[in-house]
């Protein structure tokens, strides 16, 4: 529930005003003058007029444009933190291959079945560390 709420305003901060788009209903009469506007895309025609769609001409940036960046930015931070100071320190590069990284997910393909490819002297250090990058493993549905 809270990632949904946190993934919900961070995307209304990130609304791309540049897409949005007027449409307006138009008879006849002004069917030419409004193919003609430079800020025309297209139109519908339609059973009593025509459906036009136009670019937006100005917008107001009204909200906060700081906090997209800075949660993009934090996010990759934190992935870059796991490959380095979890995978890649603990794993030989020989076990593992990343397949995919995105901003809250990562695809490793690991040469063992589970995380048994682990340096044997970094053992102890990974599993005191585990609980800050992975997820629970102390019930049998988490495991």
């Amino acid at each position: 529930m809270m990632k949904l709420m946190g993934n919900s305003s961070y995307g209304k901060c990130i609304t791309d005003f540049l897409k949005h788009e007027t449409v307006k209903i138009v008879t006849g009469d002004n069917y030419i003058k409004n193919i003609r506007r430079n800020n025309y895309i297209e139109h519908q025609d339609m059973n009593k007029g025509c459906e036009f769609r136009f670019k937006k001409m100005s917008f107001k940036q009204s909200l906060p444009i700081h906090i997209r960046f800075q949660v993009y930015q934090l996010a990759k931070l934190r992935m870059l933190e796991f490959y380095y100071d979890s995978i890649d320190y603990s794993i030989d590069k020989s076990d593992y291959q990343y397949c995919m990284m995105d901003t809250d997910l990562a695809y490793i393909a690991i040469s063992d079945e589970s995380l048994e490819v682990i340096k044997p002297s970094l053992k102890d250090e990974f599993k005191k560390n585990r609980h800050l990058w992975l997820g629970r493993d102390d019930t049998i549905e988490n495991k």
